[in-house]
């Protein structure tokens, strides 16, 4: 029984992934050899399913042998005291706190910058309350000190101390199920990987984001097949759900998907955990709506509809299949060269961002865009998919490394650097404004810039899916919920990334790959402390 399991598994998998790793491969040499974007020339071809076939028959037989042998593995096993959290915090934010102090006030981004500028207009394009924080901290600052620095350094503050005591408390539930080794392990890990450094003192929503996903898999995990939650579990439900959708544009998707994994389990008190799912998602997804009302800035439908309207510019692009009615309303959405010619396979941001893009016009036909979108779609059903994966292409392939796009942070936010930030400055390092030794700065800025580098988010996708069919194998079968708010995430970017190929979007990988090793190889779990 437990073999046909673990076959019934390896069959799930296998096929996906060797789509994955063919068209990785096809794609990258295609762009390589410029062939994406010449009209005439199919991506998908009917013999791509032959190789994709061959390749899950092999992948087969080897996730077979392979989760067959880890299913016997001796597992991990507690020793020793449970990691204490105000030692682990400690050392995080000492280990992080002098490269905050580099490049103070807090390195950043350019959509930082626009918070501050405009915190009511951003409200229409980023979470409201972060733009509400964040921006009016900066104006506060500004009126009483004549600078938004002190504001950036606090907020980036209080975020690596949140950011230390959240995963701290990470590390305690790790040391409990794990031993005292693994907890330490783990902490060391979170202090001195560059990255997890870098996005703890950086002035970005990404972080909390983050963070929030990666205490939601503890949660899972913890209230897994409960009958009910108590009032403390339900709390932290609340507050992990506002998290979530306070810090994310699709973050309210995202958390009613993850509200509803814990109500299909629960059986008592369900009412009171849903009432408390409804008053946080309604807390959440209200003040938007207001906010546009009172200052007629309604959301950007461009920001939902990336996928779409990157579909629609494939068939533009490629000379696809495209009525005069059509026509007629793209060409007033944007002139058709410029469609043509800000076509990029992989975002669709040089399209939706460009000066001539009647963005306006687009929201107030939204429902027009949607129909012209499932028309042309209809006519064009091999270009829609060939968008769509291009599109999505980084959030799924299996390349080694993630792209260097808003992977990392090290543009210091002072008020000199941010006067003529431009978006390129977001992938470069500019020191901060405190009087540092030279020698001591550059080393601290190169140190953690540089050293910011991840495994690419498509291969941390595939390599979470292993991590849950080892947790499976290993009759670790409830466990595996854990890995929800990863694949949530991972699934809203599939549907809607504007551009797949920025990190920033998946640093959840960051803290949860090493968790997920870890217990994937736990022995039994005991009941936590």
């Amino acid at each position: 029984m437990k073999n046909r399991w673990i076959a019934g598994l390896c069959a799930a998998v296998s096929l996906p992934a060797s789509l994955a790793a063919f068209y990785t491969w096809k794609i990258d040499e295609w762009d390589r050899a410029d062939q994406l974007q010449q009209p005439g020339i199919p991506l998908l071809q009917p013999a791509d399913w032959l190789w994709a076939i061959l390749g899950s028959l092999l992948l087969f037989f080897f996730l077979y042998a392979f989760l067959t042998a880890v299913s016997e593995m001796p597992g991990i096993h507690p020793h020793g005291e449970p990691v204490s959290r105000r030692k682990s915090g400690v050392v995080m934010a000492a280990a992080w706190f002098p490269f905050l102090l580099a490049f103070y006030p807090a390195p950043g981004m350019n959509d930082t910058v626009y918070i501050m500028d405009y915190p009511v207009r951003a409200c229409a394009q980023f979470p409201w309350a972060y733009s509400l924080t964040v921006g009016g901290a900066a104006r506060l600052s500004e009126q009483m000190a004549g600078t938004r620095e002190p504001a950036v350094f606090l907020i980036a503050l209080l975020q690596m101390a949140a950011a230390a005591w959240a995963l701290s408390w990470a590390v305690r539930r790790v040391s409990v199920t794990a031993g005292t080794r693994w907890g330490w392990a783990l902490a060391c890990y979170f202090a001195l990987f560059p990255m997890v450094g870098n996005y703890a003192v950086a002035a970005v929503k990404d972080t909390g984001y983050g963070i929030a996903l990666f205490l939601w898999m503890f949660f899972l995990r913890r209230t897994a097949g409960k009958e009910e939650l108590d009032l403390r579990e339900t709390a932290a439900m609340a507050g992990l759900l506002m998290a979530v959708m306070l810090l994310r544009n699709n973050g309210v998707l995202a958390g009613a998907v993850l509200a509803g994994a814990v109500l299909a389990w629960i059986k008592k008190k369900r009412l009171r955990t849903a009432a408390a799912a409804v008053l946080c998602i309604t807390a959440a997804a209200a003040p938007p709506w207001v906010i546009s009302h009172i200052y007629h800035q309604p959301p950007l439908f461009q920001e939902i509809a990336a996928v779409p309207i990157q579909q629609v510019g494939r068939v533009i692009a490629m000379e696809g299949t495209l009525d005069t009615k059509d026509r007629l309303f793209l060409e007033h959405l944007l002139p058709e060269e410029q469609w043509k010619s800000g076509y990029n396979p992989f975002t669709v941001d040089f399209i939706k961002w460009d000066s001539r893009f009647d963005r306006e016009w687009l929201n107030s036909r939204r429902g027009e865009f949607l129909k012209l979108w499932m028309r042309v779609g209809a006519d064009n059903p091999r270009l829609y998919a060939e968008g769509w994966m291009t599109e999505t292409y980084a959030v799924w392939n299996l390349d080694p490394e993630e792209h260097q796009v808003q992977s990392r942070f090290g543009w210091a936010l002072t008020d000199a650097n941010t006067q003529s930030m431009i978006p390129e400055n977001n992938d470069e390092a500019a020191a901060g404004g405190l009087p540092m030794p030279r020698r001591l700065s550059a080393f601290l800025i190169r140190w953690q810039f540089d050293g910011s580098r991840f495994l690419g988010a498509g291969l941390c996708l595939w390599l979470t899916v292993l991590a849950g069919l080892i947790m499976a194998a290993r009759g670790k079968k409830r466990e595996s919920i854990a890995l929800l708010p990863i694949l949530v995430n991972a699934a809203t970017l599939l549907a809607a990334t504007p551009a797949s190929a920025v990190f920033r979007y998946s640093f959840i990988y960051v803290l949860a790959l090493p968790v997920l090793l870890i217990w994937a190889f736990e022995e039994n779990r005991q009941q936590e402390k």
